[in-house]
């Protein structure tokens, strides 16, 4: 057949026009093929490069989880270490407080001297303190609307100061008339505790007036509480001791006898 045959009657298009776009046709074909697989060749090479990527991305996260996780060690350990220290602080401070008590209710006098009151208290409970057993005795700032301001006294021997606590506890009915005073407010002489531990014995107060827990009282220093009489002691060292004591259903009681709760404050 010649190439310069029409393919149909009713066409101008021969045989050689066919082969020449199929040519064409095979050249593009090739043309994509190639650029298909230069593609595709780009493509692995991209996703190749990414997966590198990736796992150096990986590595990185690795390791960056193990220095959380280190540093999250070395916090905890350094909070028990804090904790740790700041108990030893407080302990030291309080123990800087061991031979102190503090006395409200004592009234208060232009140029008074406060030592011949403590003597004299000393002598209205029963309990002779010599002269030479007084250490330092001073008022804790002015008189304020509560009333006067508390006397720090700390005492030369402990054995001193004991004795005081314990006598003003055998008389409980204890006021300014019994010093030879025109008033008769009651007179309260305590253990002497640092600003913290002051802060704890409040807190556990309110909680005791609540009914939390029965008997809560202060010996040497150390805060005490007790849920009823058959209860085991209890020493509080932290207010996050305190939430989680109070925190158990277990540790409140109801049936009350306020006279004697409050009687062991």
């Amino acid at each position: 057949m010649s190439t310069e045959t029409p393919v149909s009657s009713g066409s101008s298009l021969t045989i050689a026009d066919v082969v020449a776009m199929l040519n064409v046709m095979k050249e593009d074909q090739k043309r994509m093929e190639l650029d298909l697989g230069k593609s595709m060749e780009a493509c692995h090479e991209g996703i190749t490069e990414l997966s590198v990527k990736q796992e150096e991305r990986n590595e990185k996260f690795e390791t960056c989880l193990n220095t959380i996780e280190e540093l999250t060690k070395k916090a905890v350990k350094l909070e028990r270490e804090n904790a740790a220290l700041k108990e030893r602080v407080e302990d030291l401070e309080q123990y800087s407080r061991i031979n102190m008590v503090e006395i409200r209710g004592l009234p208060q006098q232009p140029n008074e001297d406060l030592n011949s009151m403590v003597y004299n208290i000393s002598s209205a409970l029963g309990c002779q303190i010599g002269e030479d057993a007084i250490d330092v005795c001073h008022r804790l700032g002015r008189a304020g609307p509560e009333g006067p301001a508390p006397v720090v006294v700390k005492f030369i021997r402990r054995t001193d100061k004991n004795t005081l606590l314990q006598k003003r506890r055998v008389k409980r009915d204890f006021s300014t008339r019994h010093i030879d005073c025109n008033t008769d407010q009651p007179i309260y002489i305590n253990e002497c505790l640092s600003p913290s531990r002051r802060k704890l014995f409040s807190l556990a107060r309110s909680a005791h007036k609540e009914h939390r827990f029965k008997f809560l009282w202060v010996r040497d220093c150390k805060i005490l509480m007790r849920k009823q009489e058959k209860s085991p002691v209890i020493e509080l060292k932290s207010s996050g001791q305190l939430d989680m004591l109070l925190s158990q259903s277990s540790f409140t009681i109801h049936d009350v006898d306020n006279s004697k709760a409050s009687a062991n404050v």
